[in-house]
C-alpha cells in the first residue's frame, strides 16, 4: 500500500517535486476549474474591458498551480520540466496568435494547433497511467515497486 502523503492536494498546487496521481491530478483541475469558471462569468459583468482584465488576472494568478499540477503529472509520466514548460510556451504562443490575428486562415490554423496539442496534454496527462515503480522523480505515488533506496540497499548488501 502507498504511503499517505500529508496534504497531497495542497502540495500539488504549489510543489514542482514528486509525483502525482491521475486521480489527484483530476481532484486538483476539477477544483481549479470550479473555483476559476464562476470567478470569469462574474468579471462579465463589468463590459468587455472588465472582463478582459479579470481573465488576465486570472490567468495570472492561476498560471503557477496549473504549471505545477502539469509538471509532477508529467514526473509521473517520466516527463521532466521543461516538456511540460515548452508544451505550455507552444500553447501560450498559440493562443496569442489566437487572439492577435483577425479572423481567416490564420486564426483558424492557430485553432486547429490548440485543438491538437489540448487533445495530445488531455491524453498524457489525464488519460495515460504513470511508470510503474520509481522513476528518476522519485516513488510511483500508487506504491508500486517499493522504495528505490531499499532496493539499491539490496542488491550491495
Amino acid at each position: 500500500m502507498a504511503k499517505k502523503r500529508k496534504l497531497p492536494l495542497i502540495e500539488g498546487l504549489f510543489s514542482l517535486d514528486g509525483r502525482m496521481r491521475r486521480s489527484e491530478y483530476w481532484l486538483v483541475s476539477i477544483g481549479l476549474t470550479v473555483v476559476k469558471v464562476p470567478l470569469t462569468l462574474l468579471g462579465h459583468f463589468l463590459g468587455p474591458d472588465g472582463a478582459a482584465i479579470v481573465r488576465v488576472l486570472l490567468e495570472l494568478l492561476f498560471l503557477w498551480p496549473a504549471l505545477a499540477l502539469m509538471v509532477k503529472r508529467g514526473h509521473d509520466r517520466n516527463r521532466p520540466a521543461i516538456f511540460v514548460i515548452g508544451l505550455q510556451a507552444v500553447l501560450f504562443v498559440v493562443a496569442i496568435v489566437f487572439y492577435a490575428v483577425p479572423d481567416g486562415g490564420l486564426k483558424y490554423a492557430a485553432t486547429a494547433v490548440l485543438a491538437v496539442i489540448a487533445l495530445y496534454a488531455f491524453i498524457e496527462f489525464g488519460c495515460l497511467d504513470g511508470t510503474q515503480g520509481p522513476n528518476r522523480y522519485g516513488r510511483s505515488p500508487k506504491g508500486i515497486g517499493g522504495d528505490p533506496d531499499s532496493q539499491l540497499a539490496e542488491v550491495f548488501a
